[in-house]
């Protein structure tokens, strides 16, 4: 949740406290009073899935990291230092098995060296095998290499969820500005004989925007909902 939108959900919950308080209404401000409530439960389900999306992604791509570091450091540098027993003094063969210093390469490098390595290791499996090869390492590492193929697309999926969930929380965050606007005037007009509870309206739903360091937008928030000329108390 960004802290513009924080501010705005605060003042939402602030001006529901002063309608419980003040009961009574139009029914029309009681729907508005309805949709802004509506408004703050969204806005708070949206920013969960935001996080979430957010965590998915990271997550799926410190797992594809951690999974790339197992498949290079215990597959296959074992399986090449089989092959150089195996292949000794014949170059050819050896360089099919050849590895970089790191498992630091491109997702689609490091899994083209994984597959190629598994394609030649069961080329020559009673080799392998016969040099103590455990008879499972190669569906191991076939499985692992499918899983690390599938990492990218659950990062993205990650990442496309949270950006979904912004785009509406923009949405959100305009129409809550809106509504508050609109209770103001209704809100203003009802109470424009009880000084007192007009005062305690106008600290309710003023929105406390930064005062030192304003972004633009904010600045452009603060100009929108005070166009009414509600202001600060």
């Amino acid at each position: 949740m960004t802290g513009d939108l924080l501010l705005i959900i605060n003042t939402a919950i602030a001006i529901l406290g002063f309608a419980a308080a003040h009961p009574g209404g139009t029914p029309g401000l009681q729907a508005a009073l309805t949709q802004l409530t509506a408004l703050v439960a969204r806005a708070r389900a949206l920013t969960e899935v935001k996080v979430d999306g957010a965590l998915s992604a990271t997550e799926a791509a410190s797992q594809g990291n951690s999974l790339a570091s197992d498949i290079f450091h215990y597959m296959l540098q074992p399986i090449a230092a089989l092959a150089r027993s195996a292949y000794r003094g014949d170059k050819v063969r050896i360089t099919r098995f050849r590895m970089p210093r790191s498992g630091r390469l491109p997702r689609e490098t490091f899994l083209a060296l994984g597959r190629g390595i598994l394609t030649a290791v069961r080329e020559d499996l009673a080799r392998f095998l016969d040099l103590g090869m455990e008879p499972e390492l190669p569906a191991q590492l076939e499985a692992a290499l499918t899983t690390l193929t599938a990492m990218p697309a659950q990062v993205q999926e990650g990442r496309r969820t949270r950006g979904r969930a912004r785009t509406d929380l923009e949405k959100v965050e305009d129409d809550l500005l809106d509504l508050i606007n609109r209770l103001d005037g209704l809100m203003r007009f009802r109470f424009r004989n009880e000084p007192e509870t007009l005062a305690e309206w106008q600290r309710a739903r003023n929105i406390p925007w930064p005062r030192s360091g304003d972004t633009a937008a904010a600045k452009a928030k603060a100009a929108k909902t005070e166009a009414t000329g509600s202001g600060e108390s």
